[in-house]
């Protein structure tokens, strides 16, 4: 079994809740009758993450079948959602956010939609320690992108590009990494 993104099971779980009420072309179904929501949250249960239901079967949220995929509609839906979390929670997480031209703005939301937000921009509890200032080979892991923020902080987008191609991201996601940079340089 594959490990999905704890971001992915929660969108999945709402895209579950709103199919229940409405259809995936956004129109309101009419038969769904009072209380049926409820019902059936509550006969499935809620699992934030993937979970085998009583068959075995891949299952999340409120017993969506994993093993017979979702629909393009349904993973729209995930995305704009997720997309719409990211943008609310990157400038609480990185105040400097913004004040960041657009195309800053832009390529860190898609960082952070592939990363998570504390992916980006550090955990708090261990950014919060003052670890992160430490040389790179000497800080702890969940320092996200430090040196990049710092950078871009100083309006320093070459020490940010250059930060982020240093990164394990880069080497881990090449091409991504090549487009968002190149994004962020504003090219």
């Amino acid at each position: 079994m594959t490990k999905l993104s704890f971001g992915l099971a929660m969108a999945v779980a709402v895209i579950i809740a709103v199919t229940i009420v409405l259809g995936v072309d956004g129109t309101l179904i009419a038969e769904a009758g009072p209380g049926l929501v409820e019902t059936i949250e509550g006969e499935e249960g809620f699992c934030a993450k993937p979970c085998l239901d009583s068959r075995g079967g891949l299952e999340i949220g409120y017993g969506t079948n994993l093993d017979i995929g979702i629909t393009k509609a349904e993973g729209a839906f995930l995305l704009r959602s997720r997309l719409d979390r990211v943008k609310r929670d990157l400038p609480k997480a990185w105040p400097p956010f913004t004040a960041q031209p657009d195309h800053v703005k832009d390529a860190l939301t898609d960082m952070a939609y592939q990363l998570g937000v504390a992916g980006v921009v550090g955990q708090p509890l261990v950014t919060a320690t003052g670890l992160c200032d430490k040389p790179r080979d000497e800080r702890p892991a969940g320092c996200g992108f430090h040196d990049m923020l710092a950078a871009l902080a100083r309006g320093d987008i070459a020490g940010a590009v250059q930060a982020g191609e240093e990164s394990a991201w880069h080497r881990e996601t090449p091409k991504r990494a090549a487009r968002v940079l190149s994004a962020l340089r504003g090219s």
